[in-house]
């Protein structure tokens, strides 16, 4: 008898073609977590140590980054003397006043979420079912392009990839710049030439996680031209999502204001914030931002796209009721809580200068390359293994490392470039263990240098 044939993939196809993209999931972090349960140990200059976890952005993993008092006072009084029940689907009202002043926009632009990776979610969702017009579809058709596409940068964020894909939008890369004045920027060029009929939104970071690049204003403002000549030209109306999640990062000088650029180009925007960078990781909470500028031509966007997310938001108990609490006085007493800001980033700039002084000792002995340059925020090193082949990607390389040392980094693939890797700089980096000392000895031994 005939043995039945099983199906390659019984539940969403979507959630298989979306694994690429998972950084959690990759097998050299999955190896860094089972050394973690098994108590594995390493010794270096007679130091013994468990896995050193430098491939998640955990930004208060260390006692020395701490948590601001009038966030710590916010929550005990949430606990001591408020309700803790459901709150509004779309957030807490006194909460959206606070972000919607401070953006200067209508409380029902304003959107409370778990963390902008729930703002993702909601995204993908979002945009898997905007209509487009006819003839957009139709042209599509034409040229075998997805009706419904979202334009990334890469190297991305991998839940942006991921999920946008697990919800069947398609997605549509574009590079950066490799040198000269505007390394490590999005490529311009390319977003121009690779807007299609069916694009409903391109992402930028401000902040970006994995290069350690800021976004500069001559970007957002150059890729908002584009997006206005694209409207003006056929009417397909293109977002700008903007995830500006370590806005705090940024020195104040280069901030970029998103929502006078949107006016000002009359391009639709949703901007994404959250707290948990810079109060306190566990507290994963955020904000989403919509604005469509008044515009006899954003008019139906305008009135379908509130109510879209409206809709969406409906079926959601709404964001963690105490984090919400804990992100009031971000807002309301903004200068105080950014003196304990300010201390956090301080430490997490001592921490990065000494990072990328110990591994430009590996760029010199042409074991690694800063692809885009040193990075110019105290968040991630993006770094270019010279010699791959010798472990055949990124994620052999990290697994190679972490079962040899007990350093687990990210690998690159995730992030769509799977010749690097990406350092969070979350850690004193000599303090009691020199890791790029460990990294380059590591790597001298494997490659005989």
């Amino acid at each position: 008898m005939k043995a039945k044939k099983k199906p390659d993939w019984i539940f969403n196809p979507s959630i298989d073609a979306s694994r690429y993209w998972t950084l959690r999931g990759n097998p050299a972090i999955v190896t860094g977590k089972k050394l973690k349960q098994a108590n594995a140990k390493f010794k270096h200059n007679d130091i013994s140590h468990g896995v050193i976890f430098l491939n998640i952005g955990d930004t208060h993993l260390e006692k020395d980054i701490i948590v601001p008092s009038l966030i710590k006072e916010a929550v005990h009084k949430c606990i001591e003397s408020e309700r803790i029940c459901y709150t509004f689907s779309a957030g807490d009202p006194r909460l959206i006043k606070s972000v919607a002043r401070y953006y200067g926009v209508t409380d029902s632009d304003v959107f409370i979420v778990n963390g902008v990776s729930e703002s993702i979610v909601f995204l993908s969702r979002l945009f898997a079912r905007i209509p487009t017009s006819r003839a957009n579809i139709r042209q599509c058709v034409r040229v075998g392009q997805p009706w419904h596409n979202v334009m990334l940068v890469n190297p991305v964020y991998p839940p942006w990839s991921g999920l946008l894909l697990e919800h069947g939008v398609a997605l549509t890369l574009v590079d950066r710049y490799l040198d000269g004045p505007r390394c490590g920027q999005p490529c311009l060029e390319e977003i121009k030439e690779k807007i299609n009929p069916g694009t409903q939104a391109i992402v930028l970071i401000t902040a970006d996680n994995p290069t350690g690049k800021a976004l500069t204003r001559e970007t957002v403002e150059k890729t908002a031209r584009i997006l206005s000549d694209v409207r003006k030209k056929n009417g397909q109306a293109i977002f700008m999502v903007v995830d500006d999640i370590y806005r705090e990062f940024i020195d104040p000088r280069r901030q970029v204001d998103f929502i006078q650029i949107s006016k000002k180009y009359k391009v639709p925007l949703i901007l994404l914030g959250g707290i948990d960078k810079i109060l306190g990781t566990g507290f994963h909470g955020g904000w989403m931002v919509l604005h469509i500028p008044r515009d006899p031509a954003l008019q139906t966007l305008a009135k379908q796209t509130p109510e879209a997310i409206r809709i969406l938001f409906s079926k959601y108990l709404g964001a963690n009721t105490i984090t919400q609490y804990a992100m009031r006085p971000y807002f309301d007493e903004m200068d105080l809580v950014r003196r304990d800001i300010k201390k956090n980033i301080d430490t997490f700039k001592r921490w990065a200068k000494e990072f990328v002084k110990g591994l430009l000792k590996l760029e010199k002995a042409k074991l690694i390359k800063f692809k885009y340059g040193p990075p110019e925020l105290p968040l991630y090193l993006w770094l270019e293994i010279i010699d791959i082949d010798r472990w055949g990607s990124a994620t052999e390389f990290a697994d190679d490392l972490v079962r040899q040392t007990g350093v687990l980094v990210a690998p690159g693939g995730p992030f769509g470039d799977p010749n690097c890797i990406r350092i969070s700089m979350v850690r004193d980096p000599i303090k009691p263990l020199d890791i790029p000392e460990i990294m380059l000895n590591f790597m001298r031994r494997r490659l005989k240098k």
